[in-house]
């Protein structure tokens, strides 16, 4: 009988080993994918009035509000109606390669467009409508791609902003899947 006991208490002694050294493993690799994982830190250090669970080190393991991922990479930000949320949209945010829906609508966004929101060839739902965006429509140039390398796109929306210039002619292909783009009041 005192063979058992102790064997089990070896036993969950070796368990309990296991127990951190997992979570060990766990804390050294995060949950998001490592581009993903900067691409959102650069929109955390150049926005304001973050949600609160907007904290840590992985948005992925603290499910940070309108982050959602499939495996470990982000495939949908949704931050919508909310006025106190301010900053410009980082170049990085096309580093989101995975994104297939970007809801920005209804916040006070400032600053142009970043081209770079072209690189996200996944993307089906593009909405950055009533903030304070300024500057052009960018399309793709020898140096830089564009809006109109979102070919999978169906819905545009750039509504009540303070975009100006024409709708650029390359802006909307007979390549794209769109259903209805919005762009009036700007």
């Amino acid at each position: 009988m005192g063979d058992t006991k102790s064997f089990w208490k070896m036993g969950s002694r070796i368990l309990v080993g296991l127990l951190i050294i997992a979570a060990q493993i766990l804390a050294v690799f995060p949950l998001t994918d490592s581009n993903d994982l900067a691409a959102l830190n650069a929109l955390k250090s150049s926005w304001n009035s973050l949600p609160p669970n907007w904290v840590g080190a992985d948005a992925c393991g603290r499910t940070w509000d309108g982050v959602n991922r499939t495996n470990t990479r982000v495939t949908s930000l949704d931050h919508s109606n909310n006025i106190g949320l301010t900053g410009n949209l980082p170049p990085s945010i096309g580093s989101l390669i995975n994104l297939t829906i970007l809801f920005l609508n209804s916040n006070s966004f400032t600053g142009s467009i970043p081209p770079s929101i072209g690189n996200l060839s996944r993307l089906s739902w593009l909405d950055l409508s009533q903030n304070k965006l300024t500057g052009t429509i960018p399309v793709s140039n020898e140096t830089a791609s564009g809006l109109d390398k979102l070919l999978r796109a169906r819905h545009f929306h750039l509504s009540m902003n303070q975009i100006s210039g024409p709708i650029p002619d390359q802006l909307f292909s007979p390549n794209m899947d769109l259903i209805h783009a919005y762009r009036n009041k700007n």
